[in-house]
């Protein structure tokens, strides 16, 4: 079975202008997301993390290397119409209320008139906005436009979901929200990627970590592993990356570098502290992007 994202040595090179020289946001990035994983992605600011979801969800495209969902290019609409994408800073139409706007939205996807009647108010009433459905969305506080985001994401019942950032700028609640979204794609059997500041959340909810520090991927914690007190694996910065094979271990999916020799394993510390020493390692030996 192939991964259902795939990103083969990837790299994105913004021109900057006026300035004579280019940013790299990402450099020889490989990785692999398997069907129904839930994949994190945590690094500094300017680490290349949105960047990187923006590839897989077709927005932006990779100055090189290969990206490949469901089996076809990133930006095909093939890929896009199984995938739902939550962008950090979601903006939509202030005038329209949550059920005009999801309305909007089911009508690109192709649904007719009864399905759309239908799954609105299912997604409406999943992400706690039933009460209100009718209010303009002008009128919404961020942590009602976040759950907004998911509903218009989850809408089509994607079989892979993008979030970015889906805890930004929440309070309490509504960080207890992104979890038991997360949860629900889980025992839906979706595949998610997404990118997050949130280290605890992310450590509860993520099968794996990716850590990225200056556009490259540094570190991958698998986390499966880590709950029963085994190591996860570090990418040599020098080495410039890592792919996985999927296999078996008790009665769940693991995933293994296998390819680079660089790959070693590291002590069973906690996630936050595993975070800290690759940040600070990787920032140690080159500028941070």
């Amino acid at each position: 079975m192939r991964p259902v994202v795939e990103l083969i040595g990837v790299d994105r090179v913004y021109p900057v202008l006026g300035r004579g020289r280019a940013h790299q946001a990402l450099s020889d990035v490989t990785l692999a997301i398997e069907e129904g994983e839930i994949l994190g992605v945590l690094g500094p600011n300017g680490s290349g993390k949105s960047t990187l979801l923006k590839i897989v969800v077709g927005l932006v495209r990779p100055t090189a290397g290969e990206v490949r969902v469901f089996g076809d290019a990133a930006d095909s609409m093939a890929s896009r119409r199984a995938v739902g994408f939550l962008p950090d800073s979601p903006c939509f139409h202030r005038h329209l209320s949550a059920r005009e706007l999801l309305d909007f939205y089911a009508r690109l996807y192709g649904l007719n008139d009864r399905a759309r009647r239908l799954r609105v108010a299912e997604v409406l009433e999943e992400t706690g906005l039933i009460a209100a459905a009718d209010r303009r969305v002008g009128g919404y506080s961020k942590g009602m436009l976040q759950r907004l985001g998911f509903a218009q994401a989850i809408l089509h019942d994607p079989q892979l979901l993008v979030l970015d950032e889906p805890g930004n700028g929440l309070d309490p609640e509504g960080i207890d929200f992104v979890a038991a979204m997360l949860g629900n794609a889980r025992s839906c059997g979706r595949t998610v990627l997404v990118a997050s500041h949130l280290i605890s959340q992310m450590e509860e909810a993520c099968d794996r970590i990716a850590i990225m520090v200056g556009g490259r991927l540094s570190h991958v914690e698998l986390l499966g592993n880590r709950r029963r007190g085994q190591a996860g694996f570090a990418v040599d910065p020098e080495d410039g990356g890592c792919s996985f094979r999927r296999d078996s271990m008790e009665g769940r999916s693991a995933w293994v570098v296998s390819t680079h020799p660089a790959c070693r394993r590291e002590s069973g510390a906690g996630l936050l502290t595993v975070y800290r020493s690759v940040v600070g390692s990787a920032r140690g030996d080159r500028p941070g992007a």
